[in-house]
């Protein structure tokens, strides 16, 4: 039986059962075709990340769980702190020299600094909370968090969840998941919901195609089907803009759109459980083909 389990995140990513992420890893959604060696490396983590889109995917990690959460408590803001240097018992001496003081000159002790490593462990460990970020990210998260607190339907489709962010793992298959929500409507309907930031909201239909996120619905369904015995009525996409006016789209997969991505999940899902099972990830066949891309003729000059 498939039971929800509420792990990390972290926990949930060191299964060896295949996710969504590793089933699309090699996909591409234009050509329908997968490359396996990619898969591969996706599952190897061989896939290097700049610093600074780590930051980024950091930052839309905190952003993620304080919306599902709807807790903006659990994030704290660190102030700047600059380096304390070191007070040595000369220039404690000499300083009291300068202040020309008539009085008897203390037996000094040289004065430990602080770094700023240590200043901020110090405050956290004075402010407990799940992510710590600086004033700048702490705008962006609250005004994503304020603008999805005041729009009734979006709230109501988070507090009518009844897992947030649980994962569910199918052995006998070789398959996981770890939706947003799944939830249940005031008329009893069982759905889920992924939430997703986004540069530009205008996108959002390129953004589910090309990132795949059509089929990687279809094993979320079909497991939390499985699981909790019961048809998942609706798919919902809940998209939000990273930047002000962090604007929402609600988008729901149409009935025409689950089944091309059904039948595309299937195919895809055996594919890469087969190349897990056997270990084999062979690189794609090597072909020739026609160049697609002409140049434009050159306008003569006169």
């Amino acid at each position: 039986m498939i039971k929800p389990i509420n792990d990390s995140s972290e926990e949930y990513h060191s299964s060896p059962l295949m996710g969504t992420s590793t089933m699309v890893s090699g996909y591409n959604s234009k050509t329908g075709e997968i490359n396996l060696a990619k898969v591969k490396a996706y599952i190897d983590g061989t896939t290097e990340i700049s610093k600074s889109l780590q930051k980024i995917f950091d930052l839309g990690n905190v952003q993620h769980n304080v919306v599902l959460e709807q807790d903006l408590s659990q994030v704290v803001i660190v102030p700047k702190f600059e380096a304390v240097p070191d007070i040595t018992k000369k220039a404690q001496v000499e300083a009291f020299k300068i202040a020309g003081s008539l009085a008897e000159m203390p037996d000094f002790k040289p004065i430990k600094g602080k770094t700023i490593k240590a200043q901020a462990e110090v405050f956290k460990a004075a402010n407990p909370a799940l992510y710590y970020i600086n004033e700048k990210e702490f705008k962006l998260i609250s005004g994503a968090f304020e603008v999805i607190s005041s729009c009734a339907e979006a709230s109501q489709m988070i507090s009518n969840a009844l897992f947030v962010e649980h994962s569910f793992y199918w052995p006998e298959k070789g398959i996981k998941t770890r939706p947003d929500i799944v939830g249940e409507t005031d008329s009893g309907e069982l759905y889920i919901c992924n939430y997703k930031t986004i540069h530009d909201l205008q996108k959002y239909g390129s953004h589910i195609f090309s990132h795949s996120y059509d089929i990687r619905a279809m094993q979320e369904i079909e497991i939390i089907e499985q699981a909790l015995c019961r048809k998942v009525k609706h798919y919902f996409f809940l998209f939000q803009e990273k930047t002000p006016p962090f604007s929402l789209k609600c988008v729901r997969i149409s009935d025409i759109d689950f089944d091309i991505a059904f039948d595309e999940y299937k195919s895809l899902k055996n594919t890469v459980l087969i190349a897990m099972k056997n270990k084999y990830y062979p690189q794609p066949a090597f072909k020739i083909e026609e160049s697609k891309v002409y140049r434009a003729p050159q306008k003569e000059s006169f």
